[in-house]
């Protein structure tokens, strides 16, 4: 029975690692209203160049380069605690990786008062992991200590 556990758990963390490696390409993007219009993916796409273009201030000729396999939003449940105005993230996946990197790149470039985020698409146990792991991250970098220096403190 230990050894059908322990082989459960090493394919539940490959099944996991397949599926980050999947979403590699993937980005996504908070905070940003939503349009009646957006309806199709070709007007979703439009609404993320613009977005990359107005609020991230990448050159228009970068963003008419990016190639977009995807666009959408993400279909949320809405429980009784989510406010109903808040705009559901979009989800792109870019047909190449290095386009991602592009696009981080010019994330310092957002307005903070505009709340808009942008972050990579992990699974949902990897974000909890990295949820988990934010408060040792916050702690390390107010006492601005090195890679090395944070493992011994643990």
């Amino acid at each position: 029975m230990q050894y059908v556990q322990q082989d459960l758990q090493m394919q539940t963390i490959r099944n996991i690692k397949i599926e980050a490696q999947s979403r590699r390409s993937n980005i996504k993007f908070f905070g940003v209203r939503e349009a009646e219009a957006e309806s199709n993916p070709y007007e979703t796409e439009r609404v993320v160049k613009l977005l990359l273009v107005n609020e991230l201030k990448m050159p228009k000729e970068d963003v008419a380069n990016l190639k977009f396999e995807r666009v959408h939003r993400m279909p949320t449940k809405r429980s009784a605690r989510t406010p109903t105005n808040r705009p559901r993230p979009f989800i792109a996946k870019l047909s190449f990786y290095k386009d991602k990197g592009r696009i981080f790149k010019h994330v310092k470039n957002i307005d903070p008062e505009l709340k808009i985020g942008v972050a990579d698409d992990y699974p949902k146990e990897i974000d909890e992991m990295r949820k988990a792991l934010l408060p040792v991250l916050r702690k390390a970098m107010r006492e601005k200590a090195s890679a090395s220096s944070m493992w011994t403190d643990l």
